[in-house]
């Protein structure tokens, strides 16, 4: 086996999660990190001999999980790193066309799934535009210029050594930014970068998602932390800031805004 998975949790069991159900529990992946990101105060029950468990209840965010992962590969003798999170639901036959794929792809290529939301709207893959993310279009599997097609976290596999040589993820990013910071400096470092997209289709929950304007202030605070690190990123806090204004009706966001910008 040449890849190792990286699932990252937050106040969530293990084995109720949507790509352990789907996807790790296949006995062909002979082990895989489990990067919790839960406070000291929440129990964790892990019953699968195979996972290699890390706590960090500092929620140190995606970043450091996933460069904790890589870490763990190399030492481990992997060639690749899957990335997941804990609410994405992959197909029957993902893992073989992971396997195969592997074995098959060209140096400096990214393998993602194509991922679609719950309600069937296209998520991934993406390109970066002026007003940050738009969805790539409705592209069939195969080969892309990864400046054209960009994917999000979940789902990804990239190569161990190729992860190294971008500098790993930027651990400053806890979870916003995080896959479009990394995948666009691999796109700078090598000049032939491609994605591979995938049959499979993978479907992302989004379990996050709330109404309530006091938890969703909390997730911009997180938003707006991870967006100062990046300037060109100004234009995308400024419609994020007002899509959540219109949404809940509330100033809050828009106080919030000018306290970290101005």
């Amino acid at each position: 086996m040449k890849i190792l998975p990286v699932i990252v949790l937050y106040n969530a069991l293990l084995g109720e999660q949507k790509s352990y159900l789907s996807l790790l529990r296949d006995c062909r992946w002979r082990e895989f990190v489990v990067y919790d990101n839960s406070p000291e105060s929440f129990v964790q029950k892990i019953s699968d001999e195979r996972a290699v468990y890390v706590r960090d209840s500092s929620n140190g965010g995606l970043s450091k999980a996933y460069n904790k992962a890589a870490e763990i590969a190399r030492e481990k003798g992997y060639e690749w790193l899957l990335l997941l999170d804990q609410d994405t639901t992959f197909p029957d036959g993902a893992t073989d066309e992971y396997l195969r794929l592997a074995d098959e792809v060209s140096a400096q290529t990214v393998i993602a799934p194509r991922l679609v939301s719950s309600d069937g709207k296209r998520i991934s893959p993406c390109r970066r535009g002026f007003f940050g993310k738009s969805v790539a279009g409705n592209l069939k599997s195969g080969i892309y210029p990864l400046g054209e097609a960009m994917p999000v976290n979940s789902g990804t596999c990239l190569r161990i050594s190729e992860i190294y040589r971008c500098g790993g993820y930027d651990a400053r990013l806890h979870l916003d930014f995080v896959d479009f910071d990394f995948i666009g400096r691999f796109a700078k470092t090598f000049a032939s970068a491609k994605l591979q997209l995938m049959d499979s289709v993978a479907i992302q929950n989004f379990a996050n998602d709330t109404a309530d304007a006091e938890k969703m202030l909390i997730r911009y605070k997180s938003f707006l932390n991870d967006a100062r690190t990046n300037p060109e990123s100004l234009t995308v806090v400024l419609r994020h800031t007002l899509s959540l204004t219109l949404r809940t009706k509330k100033l809050c966001f828009i106080i919030e805004f000018f306290k970290i910008y101005f």
